[in-house]
């Protein structure tokens, strides 16, 4: 099977058996870049095999990927310290 489409494809739809995915979709937000990127799967069970996009929205998932990173690793060591968000921030 193949399927086309822009703002339908990228919000809440599952293909069983996806094997390759062509992303091009922009967005210059963090949130939405987020929920898009959940189209490449965000579970072991659910992720695709191949994906393709342009250099710009893989820069900009990888920009996205190193702050949720950073963030949990700021959430581990707040709670390490026993301190709420307001004394740690």
């Amino acid at each position: 099977m193949i399927a086309v489409g822009g703002e339908k494809l990228s919000r809440g739809l599952t293909l069983e058996g996806l094997t390759v995915s062509y992303y091009l979709r922009p967005s210059k937000t963090f949130d939405a870049l987020l929920q898009m990127g959940r189209w490449f799967g965000y579970r072991p069970d659910t992720r695709t095999c191949a994906g393709s996009t342009t250099p710009s929205l893989e820069r900009a998932y990888a920009e996205i990927t190193a702050a949720t990173d950073e963030l949990r690793r700021d959430i581990e060591e707040m709670a390490a310290l026993g301190l709420t968000p307001r004394e740690f921030g």
